[in-house]
């Protein structure tokens, strides 16, 4: 009967010997691990902030081009309108350039008008964000909207 107990124990003792050669170990895996978690976690924020300042960008060129293409409005009506628009969002000095034109689109024939398309297509110009909104290169975005023409 005393066979047993001794295995018990002896397994309890090997089992406890075996985990004590372990103690020290989790804040080293800690500082292994967290600043790969950290890289990752900061890469998607980042990721997320440079697709919000693209969405925000053609957000206001779309916004530009219905400024100038009301019928008797200016070309510089994009370039206000868009300035306007992302000094409340990414500041009023965020933008490189704003270019507004004229645009010919050709339409199928056959469709419900065979003559060509008059556009105004707005292109704005900015940083890409890199690290926080600091950032290299030019990010482009363009917005197109249809004239009015006046009676």
């Amino acid at each position: 009967m005393s066979r047993p107990c001794e295995c018990r124990e002896s397994l309890a003792r090997r089992a406890r010997q075996c985990w004590w050669g372990e103690s020290g170990s989790e804040p080293a895996s800690f500082a292994l691990v967290m600043p790969l978690v950290l890289i990752l976690v900061l890469g998607l924020l980042q990721l997320s902030l440079a697709l919000w300042v693209h969405t925000t960008l053609i957000d206001a060129a779309g916004a530009g081009a219905h400024a100038a293409a009301l019928s008797g409005a200016p070309t510089s009506a994009a370039d206000d309108t868009v300035r306007a628009a992302l000094a409340s969002t990414l500041g009023p000095g965020y933008v490189h350039t704003v270019s507004a034109e004229r645009v010919t689109v050709a339409t199928l024939h056959g469709s419900y008008s065979t003559s060509d398309l008059e556009v105004m297509e707005v292109q704005v110009k900015a940083p890409m964000p890199v690290i926080g909104l600091f950032g290299v290169g030019d990010l482009t975005a363009v917005g197109h909207a249809v004239i009015e023409e006046g009676p």
